[in-house]
C-alpha cells in the first residue's frame, strides 16, 4: 500500500518532469495495453488486473489503445516498448 503521501509527491514528480496533464490510471493502462499485445492472454491479464471474466473491461479500455501516431497496438510495436531503457 502506498503511503498517504503518495499522490501528492507523484503530483510534484509529474509537474517537475512536465508530464501534465495526467490521464487516469495511464501507467495501469499501458501496461495492459502492452501486455495484451505482447501475449495475448486475455485471462492471465484479467486476473492480474483483478477484472472479473465476465467483464468486458479489457475490450473498451484497452485493445482500443493507440500509439501516439495513431497505429493500433501490434505485437512488434510492443515488443519495442518493453526494451525502453533510461539513458546511460
Amino acid at each position: 500500500m502506498a503511503p498517504p503521501s503518495w499522490d501528492r509527491l507523484m503530483k510534484r514528480l509529474r509537474r517537475a518532469a512536465g508530464l501534465v496533464p495526467w490521464p487516469h490510471d495511464v501507467l495501469r493502462h499501458c501496461f495492459a495495453s502492452y501486455y495484451h499485445a505482447t501475449h495475448g492472454d486475455k485471462a492471465k491479464l484479467q486476473a492480474m488486473m483483478g477484472h472479473s471474466a465476465d467483464q468486458d473491461t479489457l475490450e473498451r479500455h484497452y485493445r482500443a489503445v493507440r500509439t501516439p501516431d495513431g497505429k493500433p497496438l501490434t505485437k512488434a510495436v510492443a515488443e519495442q516498448f518493453w526494451k525502453i531503457l533510461p539513458p546511460r
